[in-house]
């Protein structure tokens, strides 16, 4: 494996005659000298688009982050930004979102830095919803604003990356997009195998979908503040795996069908139509992800007509197919159908099931590693202790 900003790795490469090489090239310099070693290379980086790679689908995970927080009753948004490629593309990719869902207000783009400062405007001004680029940003603006605006009553917050480790503990535990780091690795596997057997090189980035929003309480509140529109989500909700239009959805709550797009409109800052959609498909997504239902039955369920219809949708939305979504869950690139009390318990070999379960995603061990490292000086320090004249 070879990496920014370390170009040792090449020297290495070049003694040990390696048959490929995985790299995670942002830089043009490596990139350049990956080449030169006439190798096959995969690229595991998000910058660099000269090697053949594989990444996420930055933009899918801003968009899925926009049509989440579309369903919270959201009027304005943010994004809470860093300097990066994918950063960018997430960023970018959310706004896309927005705007395919016909929200035409102007998204803040800031920085941590500005997020204090803005917090004050948010807590005056109404429900905010808020994509962090990534599990560090939003756990550290989430810090920040649970001081000046409450979440999830004020801003609703949701961040790219699921890890426990960082989205649970916290008050309020974040929702999150898996970032699919298991699959990617999957394919970034199979693409070596195919170059090592003389395939054809790939001219653009394999990307992967992300998983699933996984919900928490960051993003659980109420989206109505009227009680029109509080009663009409409280019927739709109740019967969404019927055909239920607008016109029946007013009957049912009692209104004139005008008077209540108007108010749910004015409440919630999408339509009727929009808003029905978006949780169709999240409730077909939740099924796929923790039911072995048929996908025709997840269709019925989720209120759609055939299961072409949902393949279409999902297809269009979500970047891949029911089937391919559950297949690629299956093979690890997500797990979370533990146990909740699974977090406490210890495996027979004495391990905690952290770091034996297949689905556990995080690329970032340095806490875990911290822990480790105190749990050893602290082991050490009684040891000196004991062994001191004192």
């Amino acid at each position: 494996m070879v990496w920014d900003p370390d170009m040792n790795g090449l020297v290495a490469a070049k003694m040990w005659g390696p048959a490929g090489l995985f790299a995670q090239a942002s830089s043009l310099p490596l990139t350049h000298g990956l080449q030169a070693l006439g190798l096959p290379v995969v690229n595991i980086s998000s910058a660099q688009q000269r090697l053949p790679g594989v990444r996420v689908d930055d933009e899918a995970v801003g968009r899925a982050a926009a049509e989440h927080l579309l369903t919270k009753g959201c009027r304005r948004f943010a994004v809470i930004s860093e300097h990066g490629y994918f950063s960018l593309r997430r960023s970018q990719g959310f706004c896309d979102g927005l705007s395919a869902a016909g929200i035409t207000s102007p998204t803040q783009v800031i920085g941590l830095s500005e997020v204090a400062r803005r917090a004050k405007a948010w807590q005056k001004d109404g429900p905010i919803g808020i994509f962090a680029v990534t599990i560090t940003v939003g756990w550290r603006a989430a810090g920040i604003c649970s001081a000046i605006c409450p979440i999830p009553s004020v801003a609703r917050l949701i961040v790219a990356g699921d890890d426990d480790l960082f989205c649970a503990c916290i008050d309020p535990p974040l929702s999150a997009i898996p970032l699919s780091g298991a699959a990617c690795a999957t394919k970034a596997v199979a693409l070596m195998r195919r170059l090592l057997a003389g395939g054809a090189v790939p001219t653009t980035s394999i990307l992967v979908p992300p998983g699933a929003v996984v919900a928490r309480r960051s993003t659980d509140a109420s989206p109505a503040t009227h009680p029109r529109v509080a009663a009409a989500l409280v019927w739709i909700e109740q019967r969404l795996a019927r055909p239920i239009g607008i016109s029946i959805i007013a009957r049912g709550t009692g209104c004139a069908r005008r008077t209540l797009e108007a108010d749910f409109r004015r409440d919630l800052g999408t339509s009727i139509h929009r808003f029905l959609q978006a949780r169709r498909l999240d409730r077909a997504t939740e099924l796929l992800t923790t039911t072995d239902l048929p996908v025709r039955t997840i269709a019925g369920l989720a209120g759609y007509g055939t299961a072409e219809h949902l393949g279409t949708l999902l297809l269009r939305r979500r970047g891949e197919t029911p089937g391919r979504m559950r297949s690629r869950l299956r093979d690890g690139a997500r797990l979370n159908l533990r146990p909740r009390g699974a977090e406490h318990e210890r495996t027979k070999t004495g391990h905690h099931p952290r770091a034996t379960r297949p689905g556990f995603q995080s690329t970032d061990h340095r806490p875990q590693r911290a822990f480790t490292q105190r749990a050893i000086r602290k082991r050490h320090g009684n040891q000196d202790a004991r062994a001191s004249p004192d």
